[in-house]
């Protein structure tokens, strides 16, 4: 920043007669146009730092979304003046600034990508090389544009001028390039890699300097929600702070809490409480503490260590979370007398969402004959025209109610037009049928459903506000409140499905922290789909209790996270029964060559959102190759070890995406391994 004001007065004193935009002559002219550009590049570029500085030290918490916005448009800016900039340049000095043109322009296009993808390691270690490249070779510009040292001007005209400042370019390029510290940056280099030696001695340096202002009062980091307690022994542990509870610092304080407070009974660990003004003798343990402390309030995430960057999280909550449970309770805990409530679920016409709506019953049905059709308004849900919208509800499966508890059911329905036909949502009617036709080879399905929880403004549940935690590593069945985030919401509705009479088989955190997974099965047939979609409606329900949204999306933060999917086992009578890997195999093989129909079929947009997923990273296949194996994660199809070793069991599509429709799944399964269909589309059978 006061770079920038140097730079400004600068260039405003190199004006003889003083810095105008116009003369004074008729016709009127611009004047000084190349020290107007180097003016408004100037106050930008002081802008920026003017910005940085208000966020990261005046405002109540860093604002990141701010700062970088800010960087993106000066370098849009930049780019612009500087192309302007060389219109009337020739030779050499037009040479030079189209280099300078090239690093801005690569730099602005990172900028522009850590905006949708701020938490790639590679964008930023591109940024620091481009960054230290545009600096040196700003250096190496004067030095070629004004008489250098030597006293021998470069010449406009020279050619092997003209060539060798390519050359100094690229020389430049391979200096910045060297000068890269990858085991620095957050997530880089070998795993619990220390920091370089500068910045080591750089650590070493600031911890006096941190311990300072910690017994001053201050705040133990610069988002003011981080406060460290410190047993005899053990490493730093991150506490969240209360903000009722004022911070004393001074041993004044501490002396005379201990002088007015009971002593509290033994305990078989005693805390050793330290005043942070009393000094330690100068270890390498001590520097390592306050070295993470200072990391903690620059920002800085370590391999292992999961500070947050950012401030903590606000994460935003439905209007309806925060209503009294209790008062409901009481109107709940009324009689009903004879009279049951039945709530009818369906599928909407994106294929995605869940609707539902209540009637009442005169007596508790007993099996799913006895449940009346309904109908309702398609053209509210996407699946009729207004003028044309009364759609039928017919029930297909009947569940307990865990909500309004017995006699009260759950009943989920295919939806079918006015004609009568099945609507375009409706895939459980086809694959009751396909279902229908092999019976007889007894298929089972597991189908393990990954969603992630998220607040009601789109931000994941338990992240930082303006940030993101730490690495993926610790949070994949991870335990403790740094790891797993939203268990109540996973308990609940795992005693939910149980109560309504679900197959949910388990349940477990994901790699992905927020993330979670629950499976269902094993199922025979069409019980698989039926199943799954009310898990899905019980877990939405079970969210809309707790005020925060599950979401299937395939890929839900874009980066370096993992999506999510839902892995589906598969197996036959044969399949499951002495020699039964024959069988798999087979069923492997023919998988093999309709591998696209299956991606069309594995979401419900044919493809499109299991393209963000399917990348050939974090534990999935490339969409556009097939791949089996055994214990392979990495592989479209996945045969477990333990049926590798039994020569019996099932195998496991690791394709579908979490927002998948389990009917299309399964029937695409039943399609090509059972009834063995080739091509592109599915075959369509007489009634």
């Amino acid at each position: 920043m006061l770079a920038g004001f140097g730079l400004m007065a600068y260039e405003i004193s190199c004006v003889e007669r003083g810095l105008t935009l116009m003369n004074r002559d008729l016709p009127p002219r611009f004047m000084y146009a190349k020290q107007w550009q180097h003016l408004t590049m100037f106050i930008l570029l002081t802008l920026n730092g003017c910005i940085d500085i208000l966020s990261k030290n005046l405002l109540p918490q860093r604002c990141v979304p701010l700062e970088k916005g800010i960087l993106v448009l000066t370098f849009y800016v930049l780019l612009l003046l500087l192309v302007s900039h060389v219109q009337d340049s020739v030779g050499v000095e037009m040479h030079v600034h189209s280099l300078l043109i090239l690093v801005v322009l690569l730099l602005m296009l990172v900028f522009t990508a850590k905006l949708w993808a701020p938490d790639t390691f590679q964008l930023a270690v591109i940024e620091t090389f481009l960054f230290q490249m545009m600096g040196s070779w700003l250096v190496q510009a004067g030095f070629i544009l004004y008489k250098p040292v030597s006293g021998y001007p470069w010449e406009d005209d020279n050619i092997s001028d003209i060539m060798f400042v390519t050359t100094f370019f690229c020389w430049h390029w391979e200096r910045a390039a060297l000068k890269v510290d990858f085991p620095n940056y957050p997530g880089g280099g070998k795993r619990g890699c220390s920091p370089g030696r500068k910045s080591a001695k750089k650590n070493a340096n600031e911890d006096e300097d941190d311990l300072e202002s910690r017994s001053s009062g201050s705040p133990s980091n610069c988002f003011g929600f981080v406060a460290y307690s410190v047993n005899a022994g053990e490493k730093p542990r991150v506490k969240i702070k209360s903000t009722q509870e004022p911070s004393y610092s001074c041993s004044t304080r501490c002396d005379s809490d201990r002088a007015s407070t009971p002593s509290p009974s033994p305990s078989p660990s005693p805390r050793k409480l330290r005043c942070v003004d009393q000094r330690e003798p100068e270890t390498h343990e001590r520097r390592e503490r306050h070295s993470k402390r200072r990391r903690a309030k620059e920002g800085i995430i370590d391999t292992f260590d999961l500070t947050w960057l950012g401030t903590p999280s606000t994460m935003a909550t439905s209007a309806s979370s925060h209503l009294n449970k209790g008062i409901k309770q009481v109107y709940m805990a009324l009689p009903q007398g004879e009279k049951v409530q039945a709530m009818y679920i369906w599928i909407d016409g994106t294929g995605e969402g869940l609707r539902c709506k209540t009637r009442t019953l005169d007596s508790e049905p007993k099996c799913i004959e006895e449940l009346p059709e309904w109908n309702f308004d398609g053209s509210s849900t996407f699946q009729s025209e207004g003028s044309n919208s009364d759609m039928y509800l017919v029930p297909a499966a009947m569940f307990r109610d865990p909500f309004r508890k017995d006699p009260n059911k759950l009943v989920f329905c295919e939806v079918f037009k006015y004609n009568r036909k099945p609507a375009e949502t409706n895939l459980r009617h086809t694959c009751k049928r396909i279902m229908d036709m092999v019976s007889n080879q007894r298929p089972w399905f597991g189908m393990e459903q990954e969603y992630t929880l998220m607040g009601t403004d789109g931000h994941p549940f338990g992240w930082p506000s303006n940030g993101f935690p730490g690495p993926q590593g610790p949070y994949y069945c991870g335990v403790g409140a740094d790891k797993a985030y939203g268990r109540d919401i996973v308990e609940a509705h795992y005693r939910a499905c149980l109560y309504a009479g679900i197959k949910i088989g388990g349940t477990n955190a994901e790699v992905m922290p927020a993330q979670w997974e629950f499976q269902i099965g094993p199922c025979e047939g069409i019980d698989m789909g039926d199943h799954l979609w009310v898990a899905r409606f019980i877990l939405h329900r079970v969210c809309e209790d707790f005020g925060v949204i599950a979401t299937f999306d395939p890929k839900p933060i874009p980066g370096n996270w993992n999506g999510a999917g839902c892995h589906t086992n598969f197996s036959t009578k044969a399949m499951r029964e002495e020699n039964g890997l024959k069988y798999i195999e087979e069923a492997i093989e023919k998988l093999s060559k309709r591998h696209q129909y299956h991606i069309r079929a594995y979401d419900p947009k044919g493809g499109l959102d299991n393209a963000r997923r399917l990348t050939g990273f974090h534990e999935t296949s490339n969409i556009n190759d097939f791949s089996a194996g055994v214990a392979n994660r990495g592989a479209s199809i996945r045969i477990p070890r333990t049926v590798g070793q039994e020569k019996k069991g099932y195998f496991e599509d690791r394709r579908p995406s979490a927002n998948c429709d389990p009917f299309a799944v399964t029937e695409a399964l039943i399609r090509t391994c059972l009834l063995n269909e080739t091509g592109d589309e599915p075959f369509q059978y007489k009634n």
